[in-house]
């Protein structure tokens, strides 16, 4: 009778787990799905920050429908059937963005007339506002030699001083103060007509996002070059980013009008597969470079202080006007902060 009730609870318990697996799959694959409904409700667009998560999930959930030893067998079958759910939703997602990565226009840079042009190569990078290693942040930037960094969440009396920095860029934008926005511009280059400008409403006091900082470089015997670095809020509250993007777009357009050779760059709090940042490209005046380039988190964000995840928002681009083609981009790694940086190449013309 005792073996018998032992049996029994250990039976109840399996089916607990089982019930439970199942649940969990159900609420996930809905999740997935439902960032599909943002194509008509933009605040579903959240949930396609993580579509690249949710796929990798599916994934090891398929594989492990294989191994795990159901209680119920036919929970096998049913759970198999409802992993094509966030399968078929992450690829309708992803699917876009990857294909970009393929075909979007490349130059070929052996055909250009160099003795018209001149090739520079510039850094988005945000480096972490509670990342207090200046020297370790200053070895992450020089390693590639950028001609240009742009820089988010830049913390100014904590960089202004770093002597690698102001040797090999004597010409920076930023700001006085880190409230009045946490954006820079690092040049080898002359820099001129700098601006910062807020993006934000009224009705929010975040410091950090929400700002666009602007300067013109002068490289001698070339166009201006106009740079512009941008960091935006999250996609929560809803509709501040949103907000953020309608204003940067005006703004851009504005400044185009002066200053037609441009770039933009920094850190978009969305991902470049997400609807938002779709609709963001197509209607913006420039050409967007950065396509699945996930470069958040890295190594150095560890929750909890111990779990690491690899990165799987791709939250950083890069965009430039058609009279500034890109001729490369990657993605580079950084031994601190929490964002890979992107690194680009890109021809300007006298």
């Amino acid at each position: 009778m005792k073996a018998l009730t032992v049996r029994t609870v250990f039976s109840w318990f399996r089916a607990f787990i089982d019930g439970s697996i199942l649940l969990g799959l159900i609420v996930g694959s809905s999740l997935s799905a439902l960032g599909l409904l943002a194509f008509i409700w933009p605040s579903f667009d959240i949930l396609n920050q993580f579509q690249l998560l949710f796929l990798v999930l599916t994934v090891i959930s398929s594989i492990a429908t294989f191994l795990w030893p159901y209680y119920f067998p036919r929970l096998r079958a049913i759970a198999q059937w409802i992993l094509l759910v966030p399968f078929i939703s992450s690829i309708g997602v992803l699917a876009p963005d990857v294909i970009g990565s393929f075909t979007a226009p490349k130059m070929d840079i052996t055909r250009v007339d160099t003795a018209s042009t001149r090739a520079l190569r510039i850094m988005s990078f945000n480096i972490y506002l509670e990342n207090w290693d200046k020297e370790e942040t200053a070895k992450s930037i020089l390693i590639y030699d950028p001609d240009i960094v742009f820089l988010q969440e830049y913390a100014p009396n904590r960089y202004k001083n770093v002597q690698a920095l102001k040797n090999r860029y004597p010409y920076q934008a930023r700001c006085k103060y880190w409230r009045d926005c946490t954006l820079a511009i690092l040049s080898k280059y002359p820099l001129s007509n700098i601006q910062n400008k807020k993006l934000a409403s009224n009705n929010t006091r975040d410091d950090v996002h929400g700002r666009v900082l602007s300067a013109t470089a002068l490289v001698k015997g070339y166009k201006p070059l106009r740079l512009h670095t941008f960091h935006a809020e999250w996609p929560k509250p809803l509709g501040e980013q949103d907000l953020h993007f309608s204003r940067l777009d005006s703004y851009i357009r504005k400044d185009m009008k002066r200053y037609p050779d441009t770039i933009l760059a920094g850190d978009f709090n969305s991902s470049s597969w997400s609807f938002t940042m779709r609709n963001f490209s197509d209607q913006l005046p420039l050409i967007r470079h950065s396509y699945f380039k996930p470069t958040y988190p890295t190594e150095n964000l560890r929750v909890k202080r111990y779990l690491w995840l690899p990165a799987f928002l791709s939250l950083d681009h890069v965009f430039s006007s058609p009279s500034v083609p890109v001729f490369n981009l990657e993605r580079g790694s950084a031994s601190v902060a929490d964002h890979h940086p992107l690194i680009a190449d890109v021809l300007i013309f006298k």
